[in-house]
């Protein structure tokens, strides 16, 4: 997990495709585990590490103190240049909401938001999200 964060970008997207790869396999990691992955995000500057990650989060068991962290990294990648950035850190909000009803509000207007984003992917996950929802909130 510290290697998620590493400078070179071939190494941490390597890591966390590792990662991700083990969870959508039925790894799992634990609540102290993924409080420190939590803790690395703010380092995590490959794109590729980014997507892996936002594409990993419906895995994870996030704590209330790690949420904060964790929705402060995804606000950014809502509006990254690659789409499918933009698209799976939706994605990864809405999971985060799932866990956290006080995310309900920020993931209904970043979903209102995508749903007119430029990039088809970003809609598309908007589309595939949007009917877990009622009104926006019941995630």
């Amino acid at each position: 997990m510290r290697l998620a964060a590493d400078a070179e970008d071939n190494i941490s997207s390597a890591a966390t495709w590792l990662l991700k790869s083990w969870l959508e396999k039925g790894g799992a990691i634990t609540t102290k585990q993924t409080a420190e992955l939590c803790a690395e995000l703010p380092g995590v500057t490959s794109w590729q590490a980014q997507l892996h990650l936002c594409q990993s989060i419906r895995f994870l068991d996030v704590t209330k103190d790690a949420a904060a962290a964790v929705h402060r990294w995804l606000v950014p990648l809502l509006a990254h240049d690659r789409p499918f950035v933009r698209a799976w850190s939706l994605d990864a909000l809405a999971s985060l909401a799932r866990q956290h009803s006080h995310l309900h509000a920020a993931f209904a207007k970043a979903l209102e938001h995508a749903e007119q984003d430029e990039a088809a992917s970003v809609r598309a996950r908007a589309r595939n999200i949007k009917p877990i929802v009622s009104g926006g909130v019941r995630i």
